[in-house]
């Protein structure tokens, strides 16, 4: 995926599992530009996170950039510019990251969060209620921390009018539906085509 998007305009970023240091290096050494690491719970995790991220002495992030660094021909270049130019984006999706998500945005090195709506609800034990007076209040707490910290914000969007809210509300970083979701919309579409029904 990161080799047929290095030939469009789009920015492919890797998401891991877990924060996990190994796979985030292989990622990176992969060539991804950043990482959106889900769970992130703390101040803690989110410097463990973006120290994953980085080359000493800014981070414990070990050599070996094969495709990253053009397997060996831009290796000079890339180790220049690796740690300034790595994107670093925390998932918040529980009811502990809403508590520290002050402590979490005053890391140096964390650019902005997104909100994971359905774990972040199962959490608050309200699952997909994303009108309920605490989903909102939690959400609108994430904002205003990124507002104070000058981080983006953003949140995977359940609907394109959700998108467009958040859009409005000064959210850039919006996850718009999934693969999954336009491969069900797309097959429904050609069948109902087809069938009438």
């Amino acid at each position: 995926m990161l080799q047929a998007a290095a030939h469009t305009p789009a920015v492919a970023i890797a998401r891991p599992l877990r924060l996990d240091q190994d796979q985030i290096c292989h990622y990176l050494d992969l060539g991804s530009p950043g990482i959106l690491c889900p769970f992130i719970n703390t101040g803690e995790e989110a410097q463990q996170f973006v120290s994953a991220c980085r080359y000493p002495p800014a981070g414990i992030r070990g050599y070996g950039p094969r495709r990253a660094a053009v397997y060996g021909f831009d290796v000079d270049e890339y180790m220049q510019i690796a740690n300034d130019c790595m994107v670093c984006i925390p998932i918040i999706e529980s009811l502990q990251a809403i508590d520290n998500i002050d402590a979490i945005l005053a890391v140096d090195g964390i650019d902005g969060i997104t909100i994971g709506p359905m774990d972040l609800s199962i959490s608050m034990g309200i699952f997909r209620q994303f009108d309920h007076p605490d989903y909102l209040a939690a959400v609108d707490r994430v904002r205003q921390s990124c507002k104070k910290f000058g981080k983006s914000m953003g949140t995977g969007c359940y609907s394109l009018d959700h998108a467009k809210q958040c859009r409005d509300l000064g959210d850039t970083l919006l996850l718009v539906a999934g693969d999954d979701g336009y491969l069900a919309t797309e097959s429904r579409r050609c069948i109902q085509e087809l069938t009438g029904k």
